[in-house]
């Protein structure tokens, strides 16, 4: 079981020698917080050449990473959906070289989830680690938690003590706490807004733990470069998915919205490689856009709406 960390209270491990020898950074896993080795799990990730972020962005991300020089950071990411959230991310860890860890929220089921478990391992009773475990054993690293408000609120009791001052979680099966180490940046990402399902509200005091970093959509002409690059779709082609696309992101917001959701920069990759396959622009749009939208309403449909927009740029 877990128990919020008391600041008087020592980690019995805090230092590199003791880490190395530390049972939880030893143990392999294969469970919701981790892949099957710590080696695995926080490998540094190749830096993607085509990969663009804006100057706000890449800021603000230079700015937590001299912050957690000194101290432990904790990062919440919101925007909407497919805008590249998972991939800043991502970048700020192949930028300077940090090792890597993905949890994907909605897979914790379970508070033991986190940190691990009793198990039998060859007649004895050991602890099982989770790579989220091992990756707070070992520090200096980038751990990113997928989908944060996908986590059912009655799995955030073990984050608390983890993400405020204290750095620390108490483990009851290992005796001691796991404590955050200068170096480690946690960065938290999630989709807001109504049109997202199966998410929970966000408790104010778990959020107030994080600085917050807003992604948002590549401007368009940064956006159609993209395309250019990443697809070998023509750079005409690229520029109308992206007139597109900007005009059905206007019409899916404000309270008058007439589309549900954004067109994501994840749909337009998809839509330009299949374009670059040899579909018209329609067909793929078709594949990876309108058939998702709501037909309910006919003429004043969502879906309508998209196609006369897709009319209006495309002919």
């Amino acid at each position: 079981m877990w128990r919020r960390g008391r600041p008087e209270e020592q980690d019995a491990v805090d230092g590199a020698a003791e880490r190395e020898a530390d049972p939880v950074a030893a143990q392999p896993d294969d469970g919701p917080a981790g892949p099957a080795t710590v080696l695995d799990a926080l490998a540094v990730p190749a830096l993607d050449p085509l990969f663009h972020i804006e100057p706000r962005v890449r800021r603000q991300l230079d700015a937590v990473y001299a912050l957690s020089r000194r101290h432990p950071t904790k990062v919440l990411m919101v925007g909407p959906q497919g805008c590249g959230k998972t991939e800043l991310a991502r970048w700020l860890a192949a930028t300077h070289r940090l090792p890597w860890l993905k949890v994907n929220c909605p897979a914790i089921q379970d508070p033991r989830d986190w940190f691990g478990w009793m198990t039998v391992r060859e007649g004895q009773t050991v602890y099982q680690p989770t790579a989220l475990a091992q990756a707070i054993a070992v520090g200096n690293c980038v751990i990113f938690f997928d989908e944060l408000n996908r986590l059912h609120t009655s799995l955030w009791g073990p984050l608390y003590g983890l993400l405020d001052d204290t750095n620390q979680v108490w483990v009851d099966q290992l005796g001691r706490h796991l404590r955050l180490s200068a170096g480690t940046i946690i960065i938290a990402a999630m989709n807001e807004g109504s049109q997202n399902i199966g998410v929970f509200l966000q408790d104010a005091a778990l959020m107030e733990r994080f600085v917050r970093i807003e992604a948002t959509f590549l401007p368009p002409e940064r956006e159609a470069e993209m395309l250019v690059k990443r697809t070998g779709v023509g750079s005409a082609m690229a520029r109308s998915l992206v007139e597109v696309a900007t005009l059905a992101r206007r019409q899916a917001q404000g309270d008058d919205a007439s589309l549900p959701w954004q067109v994501s920069t994840r749909s337009l990759i998809r839509t330009a490689e299949l374009v670059a396959a040899g579909l018209n622009p329609r067909e793929a749009l078709e594949m990876t856009v309108t058939l998702r939208l709501p037909t309910e309403g006919a003429l004043a449909s969502p879906r309508a709406e998209f196609l006369r927009i897709v009319q209006a740029k495309l002919g």
